[in-house]
C-alpha cells in the first residue's frame, strides 16, 4: 500500500509541478516564492495522500491548496511591505517622548540595518531573490533564509 501511495504521489508530482509552478510564479511574481508555494502544496498532498487518492479530481484539489497558499503568501508579503514602508518613513527620525527614543533604536531592537536594507530592496523596490543574491554574491537560498529570519523577527516583535 505504501508503494501505491508513493507511485500516486510521484505521478501527480511529475504531471502537475510545471503547471503549478507557472501558476504560482505568475501570481507571486517571484521564482523563489513560487517554488516555496509549490513545495508547501505538495507537502500538503503528501500529508493527506489518502484524501487525494480517494478524490475524483485530485488536480483541482491540489490547485485549490496552491491557490490558498499563494493567497496567504501574497497577504504576508503585503503586510510585511506595509511595515517596512512605515518603518522606512521614520527610520532615522527621532520620536519626541520623554525618553527621546529614536525609531532607529526601535528598529535596531527588531532587525539590523543590513536586514532592513535587504527587505526594503525586496519589498519596496521589487528586487527578486536572484537579483539580491547576485548583488551580494550568495546563493538565492541564502537570501530566502535571511528574509525568513527577518520576517520571523518582525512577527515575533509584533505578536508581543
Amino acid at each position: 500500500m505504501g508503494t501505491d501511495r508513493t507511485e500516486f504521489f510521484d505521478k501527480l508530482y511529475r504531471e502537475q509541478i510545471p503547471g503549478m509552478f507557472r501558476y504560482a510564479k505568475y501570481n507571486l511574481r517571484d521564482e523563489y516564492l513560487a517554488e516555496t508555494a509549490v513545495q508547501e502544496a505538495m507537502l500538503a498532498v503528501w500529508k493527506k495522500i489518502d484524501v487525494f487518492i480517494a478524490c475524483d479530481d485530485p488536480v483541482s484539489l491540489i490547485f485549490g491548496y496552491l491557490k490558498n497558499i499563494v493567497k496567504h503568501i501574497k497577504s504576508e508579503q503585503y503586510m510585511l511591505q506595509k511595515r517596512i514602508v512605515y518603518l522606512e518613513d521614520g527610520y532615522a527620525e527621532t520620536i519626541h517622548t520623554s525618553d527621546e527614543i529614536s525609531v532607529d533604536t526601535q528598529l535596531g531592537d527588531i532587525i539590523s540595518k543590513e536586514e532592513f536594507s535587504l527587505l526594503k530592496k525586496l519589498y519596496v523596490y521589487g528586487y527578486s531573490y536572484k537579483e539580491l543574491a547576485e548583488e551580494l554574491g550568495v546563493n538565492p537560498s541564502v537570501i530566502g533564509m535571511r528574509v525568513k529570519r527577518s520576517k520571523e523577527k518582525f512577527i515575533n516583535k509584533y505578536k508581543k
